[in-house]
């Protein structure tokens, strides 16, 4: 007779609409390490989870009488340290920012694989049998705040940034959020700061890369005749610093002064301080290292820190985000319905590149529209459309080719336009710069002393503006 396990059983509960969920779980769990109960409704799951007190829950999102998120919020406020392993058909950015606020343990998305189902109930279990003495923060009650279109995705790599936002909208440290241009880092730190408790307050961005020193401490700290520096501007709100590496030495020291705790007692309540949200292109770590941006103040702002994967590197994101800009896109084009994308036309979509990221495929989407003849967008507009997109390459995709590009200025406006910035007339000169240092510096081959003559400023200015807009020093001397 085989021994008796002295190790009880773990309760899981499952709560889904599905019987053939629970019946699936059974299967992918060891049986005699976990024993299944279920309910198919949120009411049912909340009077069983109340009744038999379970090691670890796996919720559905949507479920017949409520959303698996407000289900969730009462979990918590029953349990706060009871792990909820959120389960979703498709990942839902907003829905899975409300998960994570109110304290998702884990994020599962159908159809379940076997293999992240074992260990996400394996760490849940874990982390209930170890009584860790840290509460799930308790959700928020206010309604789910509208989300930005590029905030769409169920790769791993969009879930952990799901995940990260609504663990940084409950607290106001600063935030690092690190990645390619146009993947949709502004949209990132504003759906921090709709989630937060700073919401009603203001939302501000500076574009470091288009003020020279003078004019960033002035539109930083200083203020002007015009009024006060943004810094006082978004007291008690969210500051953006879109590219901080172009931040001065001398800024960087200001704006780490003002984030130190020291400064923070002596001075205004930190209720009255903006909070902090750096955005880069760069590597800032290696900037920390070539003492071109201050160590202290890189590992300030990276221990909140958000890592955005380009596009070409969660390519299963591709078809959602194409389907989420062409709902924006309604009644832009000739059709009377509304527009759907064939087949053909995402699997080319997919196959793209995409160096540009999620602002490329959008202005591609927003021409593919008006290309097509009807309510299909078909593989022809799609194909015009990329033909037509103002940051094609014919070259492998390289660093250097993500920065190559004729612009087509009416369609860099009009995408910045639609997508609503505040800083157009900063970006258009920040463009304007970087294509000219790119050109330049393929004309000279590489030689920084010569392109620097030729601008008329010294060489310390130009490697300066080259770190500030992420233009690569070395360039191929065949592409003229």
């Amino acid at each position: 007779m085989p021994p008796v396990s002295s190790t009880p059983r773990q309760l899981i509960a499952v709560v889904d609409d599905d019987p053939t969920v629970a019946h699936l779980l059974r299967g992918m769990l060891n049986r005699s390490r976990y024993f299944l109960i279920s309910a198919m409704t949120g009411a049912a799951g909340l009077d069983l989870i109340r009744a038999r007190k379970p090691q670890v829950v796996l919720l559905d999102s949507v479920l017949p009488d409520a959303y698996g998120a407000d289900v969730l919020r009462q979990i918590v406020d029953f349990d706060p340290q009871l792990p909820v392993i959120f389960v979703q058909t498709r990942t839902d950015g907003p829905a899975t920012i409300a998960a994570a606020k109110s304290g998702a343990f884990d994020f599962l998305s159908k159809p379940l694989d076997p293999d992240l189902v074992r260990t996400a109930v394996q760490r849940a279990a874990e982390q209930r049998n170890r009584n860790a003495d840290e509460a799930f923060a308790e959700g928020s009650q206010r309604r789910p705040l509208p989300h930005a279109a590029a905030l769409v995705g169920s790769s791993p790599a969009m879930l952990e940034v799901f995940r990260a936002i609504g663990r940084f909208a409950r607290t106001t440290a600063p935030v690092l959020l690190i990645g390619e241009r146009g993947v949709g880092k502004e949209a990132i730190a504003r759906e921090i700061h709709r989630n937060s408790e700073l919401a009603a307050k203001p939302f501000l961005t500076l574009h470091c890369p288009a003020y020279d020193a003078d004019q960033l401490a002035a539109q930083l700290f200083d203020g002007s005749q015009e009024g006060a520096g943004l810094w006082s501007q978004a007291a008690g709100g969210t500051l953006v610093l879109q590219e901080i590496q172009a931040l001065p030495l001398a800024q960087q020291t200001n704006l780490l002064a003002r984030l130190q705790p020291a400064h923070n007692a002596e001075g205004a309540s930190t209720s009255r301080l903006p909070r902090v949200i750096a955005a880069t292109s760069a590597d800032l770590s290696q900037l920390a290292a070539a003492a071109a941006f201050r160590s202290d103040l890189y590992y300030l702002l990276s221990a909140g820190e958000i890592a955005v994967a380009p596009l070409r590197q969660r390519q299963e994101d591709i078809a959602a985000l194409a389907e989420q800009f062409l709902s924006l896109e309604e009644g832009s084009g000739q059709q009377s319905e509304p527009a759907r994308l064939a087949d053909e036309a995402i699997q080319l979509l997919v196959q793209q590149p995409w160096p540009g990221n999620c602002d490329e495929l959008q202005g591609v989407i927003r021409r593919a529209v008006l290309q097509a003849p009807g309510a299909l967008v078909d593989v022809q507009a799609v194909e015009a459309a990329l033909i037509r997109r103002p940051m094609a390459t014919a070259a492998p995709v390289t660093k250097e080719d993500s920065d190559w590009f004729l612009t087509n200025w009416r369609q860099f406006v009009d995408d910045r336009l639609q997508a609503g910035t505040a800083e157009l007339y900063s970006e258009c000169l920040a463009e304007a710069e970087r294509k000219l240092l790119v050109r330049l510096l393929q004309h000279t081959r590489g030689n920084q002393s010569k392109a620097s003559q030729m601008l008329g400023i010294s060489r310390a200015s130009l490697r300066k503006k080259l770190r500030a807009l992420g233009v690569s020093a070395s360039t191929e001397s065949s592409r003229s």
